[in-house]
């Protein structure tokens, strides 16, 4: 593979390409009228809130993966909620986005419940996660930059940041395929549910944080 460069995205095309691979990697896959609302579903929060804890891997010039996350889950995703859930929420309701399965399930009130993972593996573990693992991360690659470290870079990139704030720990969900892979990045599993389409993994690595 040619020399990897990370950074983070520094451009409208940048960003433009983290939803392709969004898009590419996720459920959306190859159809075209879910792309736009499932990108911006995923990706928009942290670009719009986030967008210097975003990681990208180039190669021969083009974004080939990305990681997005954020050092304080519990604040980001009350933000999110405010700053981007809302407004995203009421131009689905206007049409903003179409009529396609991915609105279609965010319009539907008991898909919020569905999303709240703090709901849906109980109070205690968020609790726990938001006081020894509280960062969290999502990462994706197309499916040449996979198998050749790419996804290690990022998250070590991702990692010595976090320690360089001051960080403890750091937390994902994930299904099953992707576990091995975490497991040889330093995560371990602390939880497991099944929510109807599959496990959900709940993996947690600690830190090293810089004494500050």
């Amino acid at each position: 593979m040619p020399e990897i460069q990370l950074g983070h995205p520094g451009s409208a095309a940048d960003w433009e390409r983290i939803r392709e691979i969004c898009c590419e990697t996720g459920a959306a896959g190859p159809v075209p009228e879910r792309r736009p609302f499932f990108g911006e579903l995923w990706v928009g929060p942290y670009q719009k809130l986030n967008p210097e804890w975003t990681f990208i891997a180039r190669s021969e010039g083009r974004v080939i993966g990305y990681l997005t996350g954020c050092p304080s889950t519990a604040p980001f995703c009350v933000r999110r909620f405010f700053r981007h859930r809302l407004p995203l929420f009421a131009a689905a309701l206007l049409g903003r986005w179409g009529s396609t399965e991915d609105t279609r399930r965010f319009l539907f009130p008991l898909e919020a419940v569905r999303r709240n993972f703090a709901l849906r593996f109980g109070p205690r573990l968020y609790a726990r996660l938001m006081r020894r693992y509280p960062a969290h991360l999502h990462i994706n690659l197309t499916e040449s930059a996979r198998g050749g470290g790419v996804g290690r870079m990022l998250i070590e990139a991702y990692v010595d940041a976090l320690e360089a704030r001051g960080v403890r720990g750091l937390h994902l969900f994930c299904g099953e395929n992707p576990v091995p892979f975490y497991r040889r990045t330093g995560f371990h599993r602390l939880a497991c549910l099944d929510l109807g389409r599959g496990p959900v993994y709940v993996m947690a690595r600690r830190l090293r944080p810089a004494k500050r």
